[in-house]
C-alpha cells in the first residue's frame, strides 16, 4: 500500500458542497467515503448522507470528528 502523502489542510467544504448537489438531483441510499488525516476545514452542518471517514496514521483523532462514522488505517 502507498504511503499517504499531504499532510492538513483539506478544504472539505467543496466535497460536500458537490455532495449536497449531488443529492438534490439524485434518488437512493449513499454513502460518502472520505480517505483523510482530518486535518481541515469541516462544514458546521452535516451531510443528509452518511459519512465514513477513513483516517491516516497519524490523523486526527476520532472524537474530534463532528460528524460521520472513523475508520483508521493502520
Amino acid at each position: 500500500m502507498p504511503k499517504p502523502e499531504g499532510g492538513g489542510g483539506a478544504p472539505f467544504l467543496p466535497f460536500f458542497a458537490a455532495l449536497a448537489r449531488e443529492s438534490a438531483t439524485s434518488s437512493g441510499e449513499r454513502l460518502a467515503v472520505y480517505l483523510t488525516d482530518g486535518y481541515g476545514d469541516f462544514s458546521a452542518q452535516p451531510p443528509d448522507d452518511p459519512v465514513l471517514w477513513v483516517v491516516a496514521p497519524g490523523g486526527l483523532a476520532s472524537e474530534a470528528f463532528p460528524f460521520g462514522e472513523v475508520a483508521r488505517l493502520v
